[in-house]
């Protein structure tokens, strides 16, 4: 964005983020709920074609997460592209019509969100039987400490 730019939407940008009594502080002062708030809010202010969300709705209280949620579904019903990357399977069945299941990296699933997120617990549901099975069958293993698979990203 021009300075401009950024000057006529500077207000609107802290209100939206709940932040106007902080407009006067460092950003290096902020935490990373504000930070977070703020980041959304500009991004948003933008008017992108493309919407990238990485877990950025994981902070915030339960209003503030609705009222990011109304400003997505604004840019959904306008036709943009949102990218939201996220651990939460009831944001994707709410939110996304598509999705992609990524495993280590590489594309596990893509599609139907509903397909995608049924693929996705299948997927964990394996892994925890698994360990569970090689727990069982070693008893050595007994009592210790295992590790719970990396979750994937959808």
């Amino acid at each position: 964005m021009s300075r401009k730019v950024i000057e006529e939407k500077f207000d609107d940008i802290f209100e939206f983020a709940e932040l106007e009594r902080f407009k006067q502080m460092k950003l290096k002062n902020f935490s990373s709920g504000m930070y977070m708030r703020l980041a959304f809010a500009t991004a948003t202010a933008t008017d992108p074609e493309i919407l990238l969300i990485d877990e950025v709705l994981a902070v915030g209280d339960e209003a503030f997460q609705r009222k990011c949620f109304d400003r997505m579904n604004e840019f959904k019903m306008a036709g943009k592209t949102i990218v939201l990357v996220t651990h939460d399977m009831e944001t994707v069945k709410k939110f996304c019509d598509n999705a992609l299941l990524l495993e280590h990296g590489r594309m596990g699933a893509i599609g139907n969100s509903q397909k995608v997120i049924d693929e996705y617990r299948k997927n964990l549901r394996e892994k925890e039987e698994a360990i569970l099975k090689s727990q069982h069958e070693s008893p050595e293993m007994a009592g210790k400490e295992t590790s719970v698979p990396e979750k994937a990203d959808l």
